[in-house]
């Protein structure tokens, strides 16, 4: 089969999957009913004709007064309009979360496959050149052991060892909290902490001529890449 008729035809079952995976999300979401899902939207101190006022415009909005495969629709439509809804964690449009959370979740992915490349290589060429030495033997073990792991536990586990026991990188924040206070409130976009212009401390440091800031940003980052 030629690369291309494969790369199509994977691509052509890729639109029913992400289709069937949003469908099933979507309808698990609401599997608690509407009040459950409108608990998201409306102050628990909101009582009387003010709340049943929303409550029927919140209806109206996301359409729950239809079949859930007829809200999905609805739902698909304002996505591909644009319209990704508000979200309940951080109060603003999703659409503002990617652009403030996905520059530093770039980062951190680009990391995690830096160090990955960077330990993964040399062993597994060293091994490969030593075939069924003690190393060799060593390694598979390593291997077998981490792949039969979830990948959270051993991400706890390298947070326990190398930021919490032996604190040789930071556990925790985007910045030590001794330095934080001596960051510039003008960094940061005030309706939520994100530093700006690139939403990435370290390289917002660097462009604001703080070197201290910025390569002590990059540790933080170190120690949840270290995970495979």
């Amino acid at each position: 089969m030629k690369l291309w008729v494969y790369v199509v035809r994977r691509l052509i079952l890729l639109v029913p999957t992400i289709l069937g995976l949003t469908f099933l999300v979507f309808a698990l979401e609401h599997l608690g009913g509407t009040a459950v899902f409108l608990a998201q939207y409306i102050n628990p101190h909101l009582t009387g004709t003010a709340r049943q006022r929303l409550v029927e415009e919140l209806t109206l909005r996301f359409h729950l007064n239809e079949p859930v495969f007829v809200q999905y629709f609805y739902w698909l439509g304002a996505i591909f309009q644009g319209d990704w809804g508000t979200s309940t964690t951080i109060g603003q449009p999703v659409s503002t979360g990617f652009l403030w959370f996905m520059p530093n979740t770039i980062l951190l992915t680009a990391l995690a496959s830096l160090f990955t490349w960077i330990v993964s290589v040399p062993i597994g060429v060293y091994s490969a050149s030593r075939r069924d030495s003690i190393l060799d033997q060593g390694v598979r073990v390593a291997t077998f052991t981490l792949y039969s792991m979830p990948v959270f536990l051993i991400g706890f586990a390298l947070f326990l060892t190398l930021g919490t026991s032996w604190h040789l990188l930071p556990s925790h924040g985007n910045v030590d909290d001794q330095l934080l206070p001596t960051i510039p409130d003008s960094w940061f976009d005030h309706n939520f902490s994100v530093s700006s212009p690139t939403h990435i401390l370290a390289i917002d440091a660097l462009l604001h001529g703080d070197l201290t800031i910025a390569w002590n940003a990059v540790l933080q980052r170190r120690t949840p890449s270290c995970p495979p």
